[in-house]
């Protein structure tokens, strides 16, 4: 079937032709939602690490003096001293601290993993009726010598194309060369004028055998058991 026209040609030739592809259960569209679909247990390790520095000068000064004085006690009277003790010191100095540390951790605690998956949320399938007009479109919308053609047996219709013939530089002597060549091969295939006499050769025999058949029924005895 070639490029036709008229949805009241392409529907019956549709359902003819294309009848064994239409399928109700052909799905149209699918729609997937991401979701979780499961958790998988791991062992993730937390580690930390710290570092403190501190640093510190102090500076500090200091002068320290005594004096003392001695004498002679005659019973409860104080005589006048005749020994003097002075003594003086003076102190200064600095101190400078610096201090610093660091410190590592590592903890190993458990953790849910979750897998994400795709599952299937709605289904939409393809109805007959539009099935039928794709098919309707294929027929319709055929290239020049393109067409749709469908054998016995056949579940589907299979696309054919007619190929395009071009002009060879062939002449009469070359064909009929090619074509004596062909016949030669057919067994069944001879020269007209040996066909034509062969025709003639029929006849007359086919002639001859009915003028000598008899006119009458020859009669036939069988005997009877």
């Amino acid at each position: 079937m070639f490029e036709t026209r008229g949805e009241e040609n392409l529907r019956p030739l549709a359902l003819d032709l294309f009848m064994g592809t239409m399928d109700p259960d052909e799905i149209k569209d699918e729609v997937y939602s991401t979701k979780v679909m499961d958790y998988v247990e791991e062992i993730r390790t937390i580690r930390g690490t710290s570092e403190n520095s501190s640093e510190a000068t102090g500076e500090f000064a200091g002068a320290t003096g005594t004096e003392s004085v001695s004498g002679v006690m005659d019973g409860n009277t104080e005589e006048d001293p005749n020994a003097w003790n002075r003594s003086q010191a003076d102190s200064t100095g600095t101190s400078h601290m610096t201090v610093k540390g660091s410190g590592t951790s590592e903890t190993e605690v458990p953790f849910l993993r979750p897998v994400m998956g795709k599952e299937l949320s709605s289904r939409q399938f393809r109805p007959l009726e539009e099935q039928l007009f794709r098919a309707m479109a294929v027929l319709h919308d055929q290239k020049q010598r393109h067409g749709v053609a469908r054998l016995v047996g056949m579940g589907g219709p299979a696309t054919i194309a007619t190929p395009t013939i071009e002009t060879t530089p062939a002449n009469k002597a070359i064909e009929k060369s090619f074509l004596t060549r062909v016949y030669k091969k057919l067994p069944f295939a001879l020269p007209s004028v040996q066909a034509q006499k062969a025709i003639a050769d029929r006849d007359a025999k086919y002639a001859t055998a009915i003028a000598i058949t008899p006119t009458e029924p020859v009669a036939v005895k069988r005997k009877v058991r």
